[in-house]
């Protein structure tokens, strides 16, 4: 009798199942917006405050650019892919924490980095040369383990299931896979291949960061494109593709695959443009905006008022933030050309060689 009641409660359980399946978390929404801009309000009247971040001085931290920047658990992680091509972390109020990488072949140890990401757990390195993943210690950046990886990435995105989201170097003039995203599990492990690419897309498909960061998306664009792809942080699965129409200024298609483009009054999606809930931030064109995505007015940073900032690279929906040049003549000469100058403490930090982060406050 024990047996059949218990042949009875599996099968119940088998339908209770089957009526109740695992739910999919898919969630892919497409918006579209239209280019008009208000040149009437100042792009700082939409500004609370505009604060700065002087990075501490140190020669374990000395930078020379900032290719990619990540806020994680009250630390900014910054990448220099050019000049010292480390990880360098400080805590947001810019005090030296500790740097990840150094080159050589032993456990840890690389030849050049491509690229990086952040989680509550670890720092994730991918190599130049080598198709691997170093995890470093979030806490102090010390070495713990290494993952192979069947093909290179440029670039990568963590995400709070787990997953891992890959840029790879693909060109629609080579024999390669057709897509520009490839998404994994954490054991690397291919689930899908997001984005084919078209005859339209431009061969320079990669910065050396096409993803940025807010506190709850991932952010996602090539070349000469007029779309983002919005990724929810926690989830690849759930994303929004946002595509601008810019009317008469739109790049015509025959022109997508020119390395440099001839007309300046062509707008399109340029290097780094961050979003939150209400804006788009960033450079479009040649030119700096900040996009209202409810009003889908676009407010220009005017000539006169130069705005100081060479690219975006954080978000939350309170602030954006950005850098400062690092080498006081750069700095100097954009002054000259007419740039708005910094507060006389912060010129004094650069003109002592310092990095300075710029955080745009929102009203």
């Amino acid at each position: 009798m024990k047996q059949y009641i218990a042949i009875f409660v599996i099968y119940l359980g088998c339908i209770v199942y089957s009526c109740h399946p695992k739910q999919n978390t898919f969630s892919s929404t497409s918006t579209q917006y239209t280019w008009n801009e208000n040149n009437k309000i100042s792009i700082f009247d939409l500004f609370d405050t505009i604060q700065y971040i002087i990075l501490e001085e140190n020669p374990q931290a000395y930078l020379q650019q900032i290719d990619k920047l990540i806020v994680q658990d009250d630390k900014i992680f910054v990448f220099d892919h050019s000049g010292r091509n480390q990880v360098v972390i400080f805590d947001t109020a810019g005090r030296f924490l500790y740097e990840v990488g150094r080159k050589g072949r032993g456990p840890g140890e690389f030849i050049r980095i491509c690229n990086f990401t952040v989680d509550s757990n670890y720092i994730y390195i991918i190599h130049d040369i080598e198709p691997s993943i170093m995890y470093h210690s979030v806490k102090d950046g010390s070495f713990i383990k290494k993952k192979r990886m069947f093909f290179s990435p440029s670039d990568i995105a963590v995400f709070k299931n787990g997953d891992f989201a890959f840029t790879l170097p693909f060109s629609p003039a080579v024999s390669s896979p057709k897509n520009k995203i490839v998404i994994t599990d954490d054991q690397l492990n291919v689930k899908k291949y997001l984005f084919p690419l078209t005859p339209q897309d431009n061969e320079i498909i990669n910065k050396w960061s096409p993803f940025l960061y807010t506190d709850q998306s991932v952010v996602f664009n090539s070349f000469y494109s007029d779309t983002l792809i919005i990724f929810d942080r926690a989830n690849p699965d759930i994303y929004e593709t946002v595509c601008i129409d810019f009317g008469k200024h739109q790049i015509p298609l025959s022109y997508r695959k020119k390395e440099e483009l001839d007309n300046n009054s062509w707008l399109y999606i340029n290097e780094n443009v961050i979003v939150n809930d209400s804006f788009l931030f960033g450079k479009f064109g040649e030119h700096f905006y900040l996009y209202d995505r409810k009003k889908q007015i676009a407010y220009p940073a005017n000539n006169k008022e130069n705005f100081p900032y060479t690219r975006v690279h954080y978000a939350t929906n309170n602030y954006f933030l950005s850098f400062f040049f690092n080498r006081y003549n750069v700095y100097s000469s954009f002054v000259e050309k007419g740039m708005q100058r910094a507060p006389l403490h912060i010129e004094k930090q650069m003109e002592q060689g310092n990095c300075v982060l710029i955080k745009y406050v929102l009203k």
